[in-house]
């Protein structure tokens, strides 16, 4: 007889790093529990367990900063790597320069 494995607890890697990223990047709580279909609970103490960081918040003055970058023609890409605020973000206000 073979014996069968245990049925694994917990959720895949993926899930945990996709909450991670959106974690660090800012995203509610909620809404990554609610995207991810993962308890709110669990979201805090992944983050607590694993010393997740969010980043600063965007200020008025990165985001005039990064708006200065994107009027000189630097790409949002750029900018990203430059003042960490997200691509998507960047184009929006790309696109209304």
């Amino acid at each position: 007889m073979i014996p069968s494995a245990a049925p694994r607890r917990g959720y895949p890697d993926e899930i945990r790093k996709e909450a991670e990223r959106l974690y660090c990047s800012g995203a509610a709580v909620t809404s990554i529990a609610t995207k991810l279909t993962v308890s709110v609970r669990t979201i805090h103490i992944w983050a607590k367990k694993y010393k997740w960081e969010r980043r600063a918040p965007i200020t008025r003055v990165r985001k005039l900063k990064a708006i200065e970058l994107l009027a000189e023609g630097l790409t949002p890409q750029e900018v990203n790597r430059r003042t960490g605020i997200n691509t998507r973000t960047l184009y929006r206000w790309r696109e209304k320069l």
